[in-house]
Order: C-alpha cells, then sequence, then structure tokens
C-alpha cells in the first residue's frame, strides 16, 4: 500500500511539470522548476508530520510555502504561493518591505508553431 502511495504522489506531482507554469512578479520570472521544487519541498513537509495517503487529504487542505529567489529585484524579496492537493495554484504573491503585490501566470505556447 506504502508503494501505491508512494508512485501516485510521484505521479500526480509529475503532471504539474508537464504545464508551462512560469509566474510574473513584477519583473521577476519564477520559473516552473522552482515552483516545482517549492511544491515538492512543501508536501514532503506535509507528508513527515502527517502520515497519510494522498487520497487522505481533504479536499479543502491548502498547502503554503514561502521563499526568496536569489537574483530577485530588489534583493530580498519574498514570494509566497498557495496551491491545492491537486498541485493547482490558487494565490501567488510578491513580498517587499511591508507591501504585498500580485503575481500573474505567464501565457506561453509548449505547442511548435508550423
Amino acid at each position: 500500500m506504502k508503494l501505491i502511495h508512494i508512485i501516485s504522489s510521484v505521479v500526480i506531482f509529475s503532471l504539474s511539470v508537464l504545464a508551462t507554469n512560469d509566474w510574473d512578479c513584477r519583473g521577476n520570472t519564477i520559473y516552473a522548476y522552482t515552483i516545482d521544487r517549492e511544491m515538492y519541498w512543501c508536501f514532503h513537509k506535509y507528508s513527515l508530520t502527517n502520515p497519510s495517503d494522498y487520497i487522505d487529504i481533504p479536499e479543502h487542505h491548502i498547502f503554503k510555502t514561502e521563499f526568496k529567489v536569489p537574483g530577485s529585484n530588489p534583493s530580498g524579496a519574498r514570494f509566497e504561493f498557495r496551491f491545492n492537493k491537486d498541485y493547482v495554484i490558487s494565490y501567488f504573491v510578491y513580498k517587499y518591505n511591508g507591501q504585498i503585490f500580485d503575481c500573474n501566470r505567464l501565457t506561453t505556447s509548449t505547442m511548435a508553431s508550423d
């Protein structure tokens, strides 16, 4: 049963990688690999303190992660996003000097043009 839990977690986490998931936070581009890494560690920490199967996580549970990005402008800015157990981001902000700014999903096509 534990193997099924691990495999399902990896598969579900990998689905988010397939989507283009870059965000713009006032000129700072937060790339999908950074977002995926933060989601992974947030979910991993949750799994360590709440040993249960993925299916047992309540639908309404929201994960929250806050992090810095090296080279952000201005330096010292913090980024925060929240997501559900299906890795859908519902809130993404940029924090600096006591102010909070919304981030916007970048729309890029992953399809090749003729």
